[in-house]
């Protein structure tokens, strides 16, 4: 049972750590190369992007976008990032531009351009089905909730176990026993009897007449 435990304990530990190195990455990587994770929530951009998918995008200048990209925008009329495929793009002078897009599954493009965009996410690649986790994982309990656990692991996994001790005291007795009794003696009624042997001989030849 406690090979079980250690193992899943391991195993945690593993999972835990490679999670942490997963989230400092992310990290790290949104602050120094402008990479973001977009949580697709409606069928907009269905087959495409599928409910449920976490999007990897990057901030990228509006001057280098161009018809047919998937860029994500913040709406402040809708109060969220869209995230639609580019259908016409006017280019301003100052860098700017104003962005027309429409969803793979709609009919019809959004009802209003995206004026004087100077930045979007592009689409990377994205990951289906994923969503909800990243969603859980993101929020500060979570955080707060996994770091717990994976302290608790890393304690439980280095704390130092104890090993039964011998008790020497048995193995001197023994030691001090045999260098007091010294080597070992033939017991004296074997000489006695070995010694006796010629008179015994003796006697009985000369109890059956032999001299």
């Amino acid at each position: 049972m406690r090979k079980v435990l250690s193992f899943l304990g391991a195993v945690g530990l593993w999972v835990f750590a490679a999670f942490g190195v997963l989230a400092a990455v992310t990290t790290v990587a949104g602050i120094f190369f402008g990479y973001q994770i977009k949580l697709i929530s409606t069928g907009s951009m269905v087959p495409t992007l599928p409910i449920g998918s976490a999007v990897l995008t990057q901030e990228r200048s509006a001057s280098t976008v161009e018809a047919g990209d998937i860029v994500a925008i913040d709406s402040e009329r809708l109060g969220a990032p869209v995230i639609h495929r580019v259908t016409e793009i006017e280019h301003a002078q100052d860098g700017t531009a104003t962005i027309h897009m429409q969803g793979d599954a709609n009919t019809a493009p959004d009802p209003f351009p995206y004026e004087n965009v100077s930045e979007v996410s592009a689409y990377v690649f994205h990951v289906p089905g994923v969503a909800e986790a990243v969603a859980f994982l993101g929020q500060p309990l979570s955080i707060l909730g996994v770091g717990a656990v994976a302290s608790v692991l890393i304690f439980w996994a280095f704390w130092p176990r104890k090993r039964p001790a011998t008790d020497p005291a048995p193995a001197a007795a023994a030691d001090e026993h045999e260098q007091a009794a010294g080597p070992l003696e033939a017991p004296a009624n074997a000489t006695l009897h070995a010694d006796d042997r010629p008179r015994r001989a003796r006697r009985e030849k000369k109890e059956f007449g032999h001299v």
